[in-house]
């Protein structure tokens, strides 16, 4: 697993017997040089959805390197045209139980946590053992959340891959049996919503990210049809 802003570093591997020899001397490889290597292989010239995937996972490596500060004399996307289409989505919503309102417990943001995986996240108010969570119609266990120390709760989904990007969850937040709000989030709900930030870095990255999700359904199309 390799955090994006990470792309352009060599992996180095060496090849070892089980007593602790050293079989074979060391070999390095980086997502950037596969990428690129693949991008000028002539078996891959015509398979337009595959270089655009590729093309645009540098892109997001890039992005990643300007938000976290990593090595950004060296972007992995250098000389490869840019992608700035802009991400469109409808999946945020937020619906309230109007005639619950004095139970406190509410959902108070949402949005997207950035790793080798990249997962969504809510969090919610303080909680105690009368709120429960569902997802997507499933009860989660909240004791896997991790509380922050003014008490309030940030749930994550399991890592999702690119192609999910779209995929809208439902969060149904609940108090004693009595459904308080229900959240409709997506990663591209959440780049939809952070193209037009102040932080620039930031602005990009969402944007990257949505252009990954994008082309990997692209390119998964592709292969199915």
């Amino acid at each position: 697993a390799i955090d994006p802003q990470y792309m352009g570093e060599n992996i180095a591997a060496v090849l070892m017997s089980s007593k602790g020899e050293e079989l074979a001397s060391k070999a390095e490889y980086s997502v950037k040089k596969y990428i690129n290597d693949t991008l000028k292989d002539e078996r891959y010239k015509d398979n337009e959805s595959l270089k655009t995937l590729l093309k645009d996972l540098l892109h997001y490596g890039a992005a990643a390197q300007m938000y976290t500060g990593h090595d950004t004399d060296n972007l992995v996307n250098a000389d490869i045209e840019a992608n700035n289409n802009a991400p469109e989505s409808t999946d945020f919503t937020l619906e309230k139980n109007e005639e619950a309102e004095s139970y406190p417990v509410y959902f108070k943001s949402a949005g997207v946590n950035f790793s080798s995986d990249n997962k969504i996240f809510v969090k919610l108010s303080p909680i105690d053992d009368n709120v429960t969570l569902t997802v997507n119609g499933v009860e989660v266990d909240l004791d896997d959340a991790i509380v922050a120390p003014n008490g309030d709760v940030y749930y994550y989904t399991e890592g999702l891959l690119a192609t999910e990007f779209g995929e809208t969850f439902t969060f149904v937040l609940s108090y004693d049996g009595v459904e308080m709000q229900t959240l409709t989030y997506s990663v591209n709900a959440y780049a939809y919503a952070l193209q037009n930030s102040s932080n620039t870095a930031m602005a990009n990255l969402a944007i990257a990210l949505y252009n990954y999700g994008v082309s990997a359904e692209a390119y998964v199309a592709a292969q199915n049809n």
